[in-house]
């Protein structure tokens, strides 16, 4: 089907806007007294927030002429506003349900738009709502079974702890007493909340009049976008909510989708005959909330909650790429609680009242603007966003590029709110509603307060440093004070962390805004967006200490010296380091005594992996030559520092770890991608390269800890004595 045009009858039963069906029994006018009434609260608490927010903006501007920080401010006042901000949106969608409380799981699940603040309080919203009484839930239950006992469909029905309560519906745990091909087995009943407040509908048809109005101000005023879209296309899908059976019928299509893939992916089916306009009774998935993860693994190894981690983000990717790119029918309400995680890492996915099916050519433009992104060609990003219908009030390729990163690749962020945001700049005039949970989905996936995002797990794979390399650095330089440290190319803030222990202050800058977001934080760490060429932010001669960890290949190095010699003081320091491909050898736990010629051949096959011709060599970088040639002539020169010295040979990182880490870590390389994307066709890299480490080191489980060490050699220098610039 083209876009544009209607759904056919074989596509209307999944169609993405067959939500003008009438939803349950018709309902008289609320009242105009009532109306009135819940309007006027809304307002008023809107409006609240609203000059809370203005009142913030001038606050924040008195702050910055008073000499504070950007990160002062955001810290010491934005985050705190954020935090209030949120709590009374959190209570505003409490008190007045409806459309509100779904408003407010949308935007509490949008950490790529909405500050973290908020969504972490809106967060709570997903499966913290107050449920309905168990007396009221045994009702509804007899009601849809036709007056029938509960006792004669269900061996038992847990009614007074709900698994979960939302705006729409709760669920609970039940056990069917027949037929005897379901006899025993959990399930789920799911019921439809909304027939406890009988005036549902009419009041989600008020607040979406004032939330439209809301957004069309906001529009106008404050965010050059197309939000009135936005919350059409937010009220088109929850309406779709109060359709159960459609519910059913979405979640058995998508479950036949992954049948093949259940060790990976679980999606519940319905069970026949229990279905009906306000119940659905369905399999049970045993597993536990993404949201509540963490509590569950606090017990496990770091590295087995990384790989963990791991092994669960691409689950999450792979089930929604293809429901998305592969299927067009895919899950809309993707907020963390409708994730589960399963015993061996199984993902759950629940909840299919909020669901969209796009037609093939849509995919198709929406796959062309995937491939863009991949190639990071901007050109072709702009076109793609408008063959997919996006408008904007300017034209201006690079830019448009920065906006589709923001909305539809993990790796970017589109703060709205932003002065220098594209948003803003761009002014995006219409976005169309059948890409706003397109976006959400990709954007949800990040996961990124509720777990760990791309940059986040790459970066936790990044060694630890010896604390004898920060020993001789110190060492090396001397330092007549511990005043002022920069570290460029911070990352996640690994080195940052180390230098604030003994430092009074430390500027951490990078290049990638996804790195700074989850760089670590510390009190005495401030953060800059900045490239290591161009230190906007770092004042001349400031900077006792300047450090480079696993970085300096990808700089333009005349222009990082020079930099540096700007910023350091007379005394100051540079010190720059790496590590190589290193060796492998056996672990602490490895079992019995691992042969000589075995080591050998494991460190042969690491060796072709990640540099024979056969293997990843012909698809690294250009730089990655530079770490492998320990960065031998690419020290400053005299005209930048007098005293330049290599640091002491011998240091190396050295970290125990399972099978699965190793590969986890690998998987992780850039070269792997790349290779990946050229050969499709071929067999992947990375599982022949696991079998032979299997073989040679004689490990039986993958999961067990330290069979295997990485040894990676440091190499480095550390530069003294800048020469002062020639201004």
């Amino acid at each position: 089907m083209a876009v544009g045009e209607r759904p056919t009858s074989s596509d209307h039963q999944l169609a993405p806007h067959e939500s003008q069906a009438p939803l349950g029994p018709p309902q008289a006018p609320s009242p105009w007294w009532e109306a009135a009434s819940r309007s006027s609260r809304f307002w008023a608490r809107a409006s609240s927030i609203y000059a809370g927010y203005k009142v913030a903006q001038v606050r924040a501007q008195l702050l910055k002429a008073s000499g504070w920080s950007p990160d002062r401010i955001t810290a010491e006042h934005w985050e705190p506003h954020h935090a209030a901000a949120g709590e009374a949106m959190h209570d505003l969608c409490i008190s007045l349900r409806g459309f509100y409380l779904k408003a407010g799981q949308f935007i509490g699940a949008r950490g790529d738009f909405v500050p973290a603040p908020i969504c972490k309080r809106l967060a709570r919203l997903q499966d913290q709502v107050p449920p309905m009484s168990p007396d009221r839930a045994a009702s509804l239950i007899q009601a849809e079974l036709g007056g029938a006992p509960l006792t004669s469909v269900f061996a038992w029905i847990d009614l007074e702890r709900p698994l979960g309560s939302a705006s729409v519906a709760q669920v609970h745990k039940a056990q069917l007493a027949c037929p005897p091909s379901q006899r025993g087995r959990p399930l789920l009943a799911r019921l439809g909340e909304w027939i406890q407040y009988p005036d549902a509908l009419n009041d989600m048809t008020l607040d979406l009049a004032n939330l439209r109005r809301l957004s069309s101000f906001l529009s106008k005023t404050e965010i050059d976008f197309d939000l009135v879209s936005a919350v059409d296309e937010l009220a088109a899908q929850i309406r779709l909510e109060f359709d159960f059976r459609r519910e059913a019928r979405v979640m058995d299509a998508v479950a036949d989708q992954f049948k093949h893939l259940g060790h990976k992916i679980k999606v519940p089916h319905s069970i026949p005959g229990l279905v009906t306009d306000r119940m659905i009774v369905m399999e049970f998935l045993d597993g536990i909330p993404i949201t509540r993860l963490a509590a569950h693994t606090s017990s496990l190894s770091a590295s087995t909650r990384r790989l963990a981690a791991g092994r669960v983000l691409d689950r999450v990717s792979e089930a929604y790429g293809r429901m998305i790119l592969l299927d067009g029918l895919f899950q809309a309400d993707c907020h963390p609680g409708n994730i589960l995680v399963m015993k061996g890492g199984t993902v759950g996915l629940i909840d299919y009242g909020q669901s969209k099916k796009l037609p093939d050519s849509y995919r198709a433009l929406f796959a062309r603007l995937i491939l863009a992104l991949h190639r990071e060609d901007e050109a072709g990003i702009s076109a793609a966003l408008r063959a997919l219908g996006v408008e904007t009030q300017r034209e201006d390729p690079p830019l448009a590029s920065k906006l589709a990163y923001g909305m539809f690749d993990t790796r970017g962020k589109v703060d709205p709110f932003d002065p220098d945001s594209p948003i803003k700049k761009l002014g995006v005039s219409r976005f169309p509603k059948d890409l706003f949970f397109v976006m959400r989905v990709v954007q949800a996936n990040n996961l990124g307060h509720l777990f760990e995002d791309q940059a986040k797990f790459y970066a936790q794979f990044r060694p630890s440093y010896p604390p004898e390399l920060y020993e001789a650095v110190y060492g090396l330089a001397k330092l007549p004070r511990r005043g002022t440290a920069l570290d460029v190319a911070t990352g996640s803030g690994q080195v940052a962390k180390v230098l604030a222990n003994d430092f009074e202050t430390v500027i951490g800058t990078d290049s990638s805004a996804g790195q700074l977001r989850e760089a670590v934080r510390h009190p005495k760490i401030t953060y800059q967006h900045v490239p290591a060429e161009d230190l906007q932010g770092v004042s001349d001669a400031s900077v006792d200490l300047a450090t480079v960890a696993e970085a300096f290949h990808w700089f333009d190095r005349e222009r990082f010296f020079q930099e540096m010699r700007r910023v350091l003081k007379s005394d100051g320091v540079l010190a720059i380091w790496g590590y190589d491909f290193g060796y492998l050898e056996p672990g602490s736990a490895a079992q019995g005594s691992i042969p000589d010629s075995d080591v050998a051949a494991a460190n042969a096959a690491f060796t072709e992996f990640h540099s024979g011709t056969e293997g990843l060599g012909p698809y690294w970088a250009p730089g990655r030559a530079l770490v492998e040639a320990w960065y031998a002539g690419l020290e400053p020169g005299c005209s930048h520092f007098k005293d330049v010295t290599w640091l002491p040979e011998g240091m190396a990182i050295r970290e125990d770890m399972s099978l699965d880490h190793l590969v986890g870590l690998l998987n992780s390389w850039s070269a792997l991608t790349t290779y990946r994307k050229q050969h499709p066709e071929k067999a992947d890299l990375l599982a022949a390269f696991k079998a032979t480490m299997a073989r040679c080191f004689s490990i039986e489980d993958a999961e067990a800890p330290n069979t295997i060490r990485m040894v990676r050699n440091i190499f480095g220098f550390v530069a003294k004595e800048p020469q002062p610039l020639v201004r």
